[in-house]
C-alpha cells in the first residue's frame, strides 16, 4: 500500500472488496488483456438512468485515452463512500460521489488536478467561467472535485410560484400583482367552482411540509421576496436561512420580514384559503394535490420547479407567478429566490485517486468531458442517436429523448460536463419548461443586487466554522419552525414575536450569522 494511503478503521474484508473495486490501490499500472491501460469509472447514477452501455460514452472516451475503461455502476453510494474514505482506497475515478468538502478532508486520497491542467486544455477552459473556478478550487487552490456547468438556459430560480391560468381566465381574473389581489383570487378560487365539476373541492393554495432541517425548495418562507428580502433555498446558505443585504449577512428567522410573511400565511389559512394541515402533510400528499384527478385541476397556486409538477395533463394550465407585493412593500423593492447559479452548477461531480495507475491515460479521459461534444452527450445522450450536430456549436435533441420518461438515456446530473456560453441546444424540454416559467420573475431579478445580495454559491463555512455553526442552527431550527408554524396555523406572531426573537439570539444566532459574514468576505474576495 502507498505511503499516501490513511486507513483510518475497516475491516479487512472491506479493505479488499474496495481494493478490487477501484482497479488501483498501488501505483503500479494497469492494463487489458491486450497490454492497453486500463482505467476504472465509479459511477453513481439515478434508477431511471439506462445501462451504461446505451448512453454513447464509452467509445468516444475510450477513443480519446486509447485505453480500456471499466464502469462501475452503483445507484445508492452514500455507504461505500464513507468505507471508501475510511480505507483510503477510491476508483481512479469518481463521478457524481465526493462533494468538495469529503476531498477538503481526505485530500491525501484524491489527486490535486490544479497540478496537471496544462494536459486538459479542455477543462482548463471551462474553469475561465468563475463560478466553475471557485466551485472546484478550495481555499488552499487545490483542485480535488470538479463541477458541471448546465449553461446558460438552466440560469433560473430553483423554486417557482405557479398559478392557474386556465381558472384565471374562466372567472375573468387578472394575474394578481399585490397580496391583496392574490387572497382576493384565491377567494375566488374556493367558491366559485374554477375547474367546473360542481364540487367545493378546490384548493386555492398549499404548501408542503415544513423542515426543521432548514428551509427548503419551494417553502412557503419563498413570501420573504414578496418583502424585499431576498431568498437563496437551493444553497447551503440559503438553507439555513442567511441571506446578504448590500454585503451584510443576516437570517430571515430574526426579521421583521418573516413575521410579515407568517401573518399574511395565517391570513389564508384563517380564510379557508390554505390547508391547516399542509404545513405537516408528507410529500406524496402534496404531490396527490397538484396531479388532481385526471384533466380536473384541484389546486390554484402553489410552489415547485416547473409546470411538469402538475402531470403532463394539467400542466398546460399553469403558469409562473411573480411575488405578490407584500403590504407597506414598494413594488420597486420586491425580488425573487436568486438560485440561478444553483441550477446551473453543480459542485463535486469528478474526482480522481491521488495513487490512480494510467494518470496520462485519466487525464485525457477528463478532459474529453469537458469537451463540447463530450458535454453534450453526457447531458443530453448519443450522437447522432438522440442528438444532432448542426454545427457552429449548435445542437438539437431529438423528441425521442424524451419518448420514455421511465428511463433517462443519459447520465444528466449525474456525468460531468460544460455547456459554454457560446454553444446553442436546441429541443431541451427541461430548459425549455423552466425558462417558461422563470420569465415570470424577469423584473424582479432586476431589483436584486447581485454583487451584494446574493451569497456566491461557492461561499463554504471551514470545517470548524461549519461544525459550530450546526451547533447553533440545529436547535435553533429545531425551535422556530415549528414555533412559526404554529403561528400560520393558529395566529399569534405579534404577541409572541419578541420573545421569540429572544430565543433565537439566546441560541446563538448572532454568532452563527457572524460566521457566514466571514465565509462571505472570503468569498467575494
Amino acid at each position: 500500500m502507498s505511503a499516501n494511503k490513511r486507513i483510518i478503521t475497516a475491516t479487512a474484508a472491506t479493505i479488499a472488496a474496495l481494493t478490487a473495486l477501484a482497479g488501483c490501490g498501488n501505483g503500479n499500472a494497469a492494463t487489458d488483456a491486450n497490454g492497453k491501460p486500463l482505467v476504472t469509472i465509479f459511477s453513481v447514477q439515478s434508477a431511471t438512468t439506462a445501462d451504461i452501455s446505451k448512453l454513447g460514452l464509452t467509445k468516444p472516451l475510450e477513443a480519446a485515452c486509447d485505453c480500456t475503461i471499466k464502469w462501475e455502476v452503483s445507484r445508492d453510494a452514500s455507504q461505500k463512500k464513507n468505507a471508501m474514505l475510511a480505507a483510503g482506497e477510491i476508483p481512479d475515478i469518481t463521478l457524481n460521489l465526493f462533494s468538495i468538502d469529503d476531498t477538503t478532508r481526505n485530500q491525501a486520497v484524491f489527486d490535486d488536478l490544479a497540478q496537471h491542467l496544462d494536459q486538459m486544455p479542455n477543462l482548463k477552459s471551462a474553469l475561465k467561467d468563475k463560478a466553475m473556478k471557485h466551485l472546484a478550487t478550495d481555499d488552499q487552490g487545490h483542485i480535488y472535485a470538479l463541477p458541471a456547468d448546465n449553461g446558460k438556459d438552466y440560469a433560473t430560480s430553483t423554486s417557482h410560484l405557479m398559478i392557474n391560468k386556465q381558472w384565471l381566465d374562466k372567472l375573468g381574473l387578472p394575474v394578481p400583482r399585490t397580496w391583496d389581489e392574490f387572497v382576493n383570487v384565491l377567494e375566488a378560487f374556493k367558491t366559485k367552482d374554477p375547474n367546473g365539476n360542481g364540487k367545493a373541492d378546490e384548493i386555492p393554495f398549499t404548501v408542503g411540509k415544513l423542515d426543521t432541517n432548514g428551509i427548503g425548495w419551494y417553502s412557503p418562507f419563498l413570501f420573504l421576496n414578496s418583502t424585499g428580502l431576498t431568498t437563496q433555498v437551493a444553497t447551503t446558505s440559503g438553507a439555513g436561512g442567511f441571506y446578504a443585504k448590500q454585503g451584510k449577512v443576516g437570517n430571515v428567522l430574526d426579521t421583521d420580514n418573516m413575521k410579515t410573511v407568517v401573518g399574511m400565511l395565517h391570513e389564508l389559512v384563517e380564510k379557508g384559503l390554505m390547508p391547516k394541515d399542509a404545513l405537516t402533510q408528507d410529500s406524496s400528499a402534496y404531490n396527490t394535490q397538484r396531479a388532481g384527478e385526471g384533466s380536473t385541476a384541484k389546486v390554484g397556486a402553489t410552489f415547485g420547479w416547473w409546470q411538469s409538477d402538475f402531470g403532463d395533463t394539467l400542466k398546460s394550465q399553469y403558469i409562473g407567478l411573480a411575488a405578490p407585493v407584500a403590504p407597506g412593500t414598494s413594488a420597486d423593492d420586491v425580488t425573487w429566490d436568486a438560485g440561478r447559479d444553483a441550477a446551473r452548477y453543480f459542485g463535486g461531480k469528478l474526482s480522481v485517486a491521488a495513487d490512480a495507475p494510467n494518470k496520462d491515460a485519466i487525464y485525457k479521459i477528463v478532459d474529453a468531458l469537458y469537451s463540447e461534444k463530450m458535454s453534450v452527450i453526457t447531458k443530453y445522450g448519443s450522437i447522432p442517436e438522440y442528438v444532432s450536430d448542426d454545427g457552429d456549436h449548435t445542437y438539437t435533441v431529438s423528441p425521442k429523448r424524451y419518448a420514455d420518461v421511465s428511463v433517462d438515456l443519459s447520465l444528466g446530473s449525474g456525468g460531468v460536463y460544460a455547456i459554454r456560453d457560446d454553444m446553442t441546444i436546441k429541443g431541451d424540454q427541461k430548459s425549455d419548461g423552466l425558462l417558461g416559467v422563470d420569465k415570470a420573475y424577469t423584473e424582479d431579478y432586476k431589483h436584486i443586487d447581485w454583487d451584494k445580495d446574493v451569497i456566491p454559491i461557492w461561499t463554504r463555512l471551514t470545517t470548524d466554522e461549519a461544525n459550530e455553526a450546526t451547533n447553533y442552527m440545529t436547535p435553533i431550527f429545531t425551535y422556530a419552525v415549528p414555533q412559526l408554524a404554529d403561528w400560520i396555523v393558529n395566529g399569534g406572531v405579534d404577541q409572541g414575536w419578541d420573545e421569540y426573537v429572544n430565543k433565537l439570539h439566546t441560541a446563538g444566532l448572532d454568532k452563527a450569522v457572524a460566521l457566514w459574514q466571514q465565509a462571505y468576505d472570503r468569498a467575494i474576495k
